[in-house]
C-alpha cells in the first residue's frame, strides 16, 4: 500500500437510513453497502428506512420488521431501548443515537447527551438521510457535492468545523442531544434543556463523582474484557486503577507516543501501570508510515479534522488487543478540571484568540488573500457561536464552550472516529450522570487539578502524588517529533507540491527546502495548518468523482470572489 493511501472506511456497526419521503435514496444505500469491500469486515449495518428496521448483511439483504420501529445504536454496549422511552430518555440515559418511526408519523433521528459519537444527515424534499458515517451519506446522495468553505476555514483556525457543519456544503452533523425530522432545519447547538448548560456548583462532592464514575466503568467491564488507554495524564489514571478494581480480567493499559517531542507520556504511563500491576503495551509510531497515518486518520475522521494523527499506530495495534471495550478518558479535562476559572461568564468574554489556536499558522503558511478569506469565514463562524449560546450558560457551566467548539467536534473524532474503526470505544466521563456531577462541584474543587488529586487520593494515594507527563514537561524537547523527521517532511512538502491545495500555500514555503518544512512542523501551529492542508487534498482525492467538475477551483481560491 503507498504510504499516502488510506485503508478506506471499514464503518464498523454502521447504522444509517431514512425516514420520510423515501424515494431512492435507500437503494443507492443498499448498493454502496454492498459492494464496498470493507463489508465482509464489517459485523452487521443496522437501517431504519420509513418504518422498516433491520440489519443489513454482507451481501445487502435485510430482515424487516414493519413499523412503529425505535431502534437506538450507543458504542454497543446498550441495544435497543425500553417500553415507553422517549427520545430524549435514550439521548441522556445511554448518550445514545436513535431512529425512531412512530404509527402514523414520519420519524426522527437523534444525537446522544454528549453528541460525541457522530451522526450525519440530509436534510431535504421531506425526508432525512441520516448515518453514522458521513461517507455513506456523500457517496449516497444523488446529486454533486461542492465543499464548505466555512467548515474548511474552521477547521483550520479551530481544529474542526463548528455549528454542525462538514467538508460537504448541505451534509450536517447533529449536534448533542438534538433530534431531526423532515422538514425540520437542523439545529446549529443543542436545545436550551441540554443538561449540560446548567450547574449547581457546591451540589455534589468528589464523592458522587467518584461514584458516577465507578457506575460508568463498571457498566463496560461487567459487559466483556475492557482495556484502557493509559497516558501520563489524570484521566487515565482514574480509568485504568477503576477498570482494573473492577474487571475479574486483568485489564491492559495501552500507551503511545502524542509526539510532543518528549517521553514523558510513555515514562509516566509506565510507572503508573507498574504501580498498579496492570499489564501495559507501548506502541511506537514509525517516522516511515507518517504519510499512511495522516491518510488513515483522515478517512476514519470522514476528514473532518487533523487532530491526534500519532494515534494512528495505537488503533491499528488494538484491532489485536482481545479486548471487548477500550476506555478513553474523553471529556474529564473539560468537565472535571475547568480550564475556564477566570469569572467568565458567557461565549464571546472567552475571546477569539483563546479559540483560535492556529490563526498564526494560517496567517504565515496560506497565500495572503486566502489567509483572510480563510480568517474571515472562521471569524463569522465564532460569532455565530458567540450569538448562539449567549444567555444559555449558567455559571460553572462555561467549560461547554470548550466543549461544543474543540472537545466534541474535533478532539472526540480520535476515539469515536478512528479508534471505533478497531474496537469498541468507552468514554466514561462522558457519561451524563459523570458530567452533571462534574459541573456541580465547588468552583474551588475544579481548578488547577485539585479534583483529579482529591478521586486519586481515595482510589490509590500512591498515584495520587506521582506528577503527571504535563508537571514535569519543561519548555525543551528532548527527542525529535516524528511528525517532524526527514521522511515525515518530504512526505508533507511533495503531498502539497501538487493540486488545487498547493495554490493555498504561501510561495515561500512552496519553493522552500525539506529543511523548512521541517522547522514547520516542528511548530504546533505549523504542524497543524499542514496537516490540515493534507486532509484537504486527501479530501479531495477522496471524493473527485462526487464532487461538482468545479471544487477544485473553488478550493484553490477559497472561493475568494467566487462564493459567497
Amino acid at each position: 500500500m503507498p504510504s499516502d493511501q488510506s485503508p478506506g472506511h471499514q464503518w464498523r456497526n454502521l447504522a444509517c437510513g431514512v425516514v420520510g419521503r423515501v424515494g431512492t435514496r435507500p437503494d443507492r444505500m443498499r448498493s454502496l453497502l454492498s459492494i464496498t469491500d470493507s463489508v465482509a469486515a464489517a459485523p452487521s449495518f443496522d437501517l431504519v428506512i420509513d418504518g422498516i428496521s433491520g440489519e443489513l448483511n454482507a451481501s445487502g439483504t435485510s430482515d424487516s420488521i414493519r413499523s412503529p420501529t425505535r431502534r437506538c445504536w450507543t458504542a454497543g454496549a446498550f441495544p435497543g431501548t425500553s417500553e415507553g422511552e422517549t427520545w430524549a430518555d435514550a439521548s441522556i440515559g445511554h448518550d445514545a443515537i436513535g431512529a425512531r418511526v412512530e404509527a402514523g408519523e414520519r420519524g426522527l433521528v437523534h444525537a446522544g447527551v454528549s453528541g460525541s459519537r457522530p451522526l450525519y444527515v440530509d436534510v431535504d424534499h421531506g425526508a432525512v438521510a441520516w448515518s453514522t458515517s458521513l461517507d455513506v451519506l456523500a457517496r449516497s446522495a444523488s446529486g454533486a457535492g461542492m465543499p464548505d468553505l466555512t467548515a474548511w476555514a474552521d477547521i483550520f483556525v479551530f481544529g474542526a468545523p463548528l455549528l454542525g457543519r462538514t467538508p460537504f456544503e448541505g451534509l450536517r452533523r447533529v449536534p448533542p442531544m438534538v433530534s431531526v425530522a423532515p422538514g425540520q432545519p437542523v439545529a446549529e447547538i443543542p436545545p436550551d434543556d441540554w443538561p449540560w448548560f446548567t450547574a449547581d456548583p457546591g451540589r455534589t462532592s468528589i464523592d458522587d463523582v467518584l461514584e458516577c464514575l465507578d457506575i460508568a466503568v463498571r457498566r463496560f467491564v461487567e459487559a466483556g474484557p475492557t482495556d484502557t488507554l493509559l497516558s501520563g495524564g489524570w484521566d487515565s489514571r482514574v480509568l485504568t486503577t477503576l477498570a482494573g478494581a473492577v474487571g475479574t480480567r486483568a485489564s491492559t493499559a495501552w500507551t503511545t507516543s502524542s509526539d510532543i517531542g518528549t517521553a514523558l507520556d510513555e515514562l509516566v504511563a509506565g510507572q503508573v501501570a507498574s504501580m498498579l500491576g496492570t499489564p501495559h503495551r507501548i506502541v511506537r509510531g514509525d517516522p516511515e508510515r507518517v504519510g499512511h497515518d495522516v491518510a488513515a486518520y483522515a478517512a476514519a475522521v470522514d476528514f473532518q479534522t487533523a487532530f491526534h494523527v500519532w494515534l494512528v499506530p495505537l488503533a491499528e495495534s488494538l484491532s489485536s488487543g482481545g479486548a471487548t471495550w477500550v476506555l478513553d478518558g474523553l471529556g474529564g479535562g473539560i468537565f472535571l478540571d475547568s480550564a475556564f476559572d477566570s469569572g467568565d461568564r458567557d461565549a464571546g468574554s472567552l475571546g477569539w484568540s483563546l479559540t483560535a489556536r492556529y490563526a498564526d499558522g494560517v496567517e504565515s503558511l496560506l497565500v495572503p488573500r486566502v489567509a483572510e478569506a480563510v480568517l474571515e469565514r472562521s471569524r463569522d463562524s465564532w460569532g455565530t457561536v458567540v450569538n448562539a449560546l449567549d444567555g444559555r450558560i449558567q455559571p460553572g457551566a462555561e467549560a461547554v464552550v470548550a466543549y461544543l467548539t474543540r472537545t466534541q467536534p474535533g478532539i472526540a473524532m480520535g476515539p469515536h472516529g478512528l479508534l471505533a474503526q478497531h474496537t469498541r470505544v468507552g468514554t466514561p466521563f462522558l457519561e451524563n450522570d459523570v458530567v452533571r456531577a462534574s459541573l456541580d462541584l465547588p468552583d474551588s474543587m475544579r481548578r488547577g487539578g485539585r479534583a483529579y488529586v482529591e478521586l486519586m487520593q481515595r482510589l490509590d494515594p500512591r498515584l495520587a502524588r506521582l506528577p503527571t507527563a504535563t508537571q514535569r514537561t519543561g519548555r525543551r524537547r528532548s527527542h525529535p517529533r516524528r511528525i517532524s523527521s526527514l521522511s515525515a517532511a518530504t512526505w508533507f512538502r511533495q503531498r502539497l507540491g501538487r493540486g488545487p491545495v498547493a495554490e493555498l500555500i504561501a510561495p515561500d514555503l512552496r519553493a522552500a527546502d525539506v529543511g523548512r518544512w521541517q522547522q514547520e512542523l516542528n511548530t504546533t501551529s505549523g504542524q497543524h495548518v499542514l496537516r490540515s492542508l493534507a486532509v484537504l487534498a486527501l479530501w479531495l482525492d477522496a471524493y473527485g468523482e462526487v464532487l461538482q467538475p468545479d471544487a477544485d477551483g473553488v478550493v484553490s481560491t477559497f472561493g475568494a470572489g467566487r462564493v459567497g
